[in-house]
C-alpha cells in the first residue's frame, strides 16, 4: 500500500521528515543548553515549553485553517467531502514553520560552537606567546 498509493507514500514521507526533527530537536535540547549555554537541569526542562506551546498553537491554527479549507473545498466540489481536503493546510502552509525552526535552532548553536571555538583558538595563541623564550 505504501508504494501503490502516491497518497500514503507523501504522508509517511513528511510524518517520517516531521518526526525526525522532533527526534533531533528533543534528544539536541539538553546537551545545547546544558553545555553549551551553561543551564542547569530544572532550567533545560523549562526549554521544552516553548515546544509544547507552539505545537498547541499549531494544532488550533491548523485546526481551524483544515476547517474552513474542507468547507471551501467540499463546497467548491459539488458538496462531496474528501479526506484528502485537510491535506493542503497541514503539508504545505505549515510545513514551512517545523523546517524553519529546525534550521533556526541548528544554526544558533553552530554559530555559539563556532564562537567557543574562536576564543580557544586566541586562549592557545595566548599560551603560545607566554612559552615562547
Amino acid at each position: 500500500m505504501l508504494f501503490l498509493s502516491p497518497i500514503v507514500f507523501l504522508m509517511s514521507l513528511y510524518m517520517a521528515v516531521v518526526y525526525g526533527y522532533l527526534y533531533l530537536l528533543f534528544t539536541t535540547f539538553p546537551r545545547v543548553f546544558e553545555g553549551q549555554y551553561g543551564f542547569s537541569i530544572d532550567s533545560v526542562g523549562l526549554t521544552y515549553l516553548g515546544t509544547g506551546v507552539g505545537a498547541f498553537l499549531g494544532v488550533v491554527l491548523c485546526g481551524a485553517l483544515s476547517d474552513r479549507l474542507v468547507k471551501r473545498l467540499t463546497a467548491r466540489n459539488g458538496g462531496n467531502p474528501k479526506p484528502e481536503y485537510r491535506l493542503p493546510a497541514s503539508m504545505i502552509i505549515f510545513k514551512p514553520f517545523v523546517s524553519l525552526s529546525g534550521l533556526l535552532k541548528d544554526s544558533l548553536a553552530f554559530l555559539e560552537c563556532l564562537r567557543r571555538a574562536e576564543t580557544m583558538r586566541k586562549i592557545v595563541n595566548l599560551e603560545k606567546l607566554q612559552i615562547a623564550p
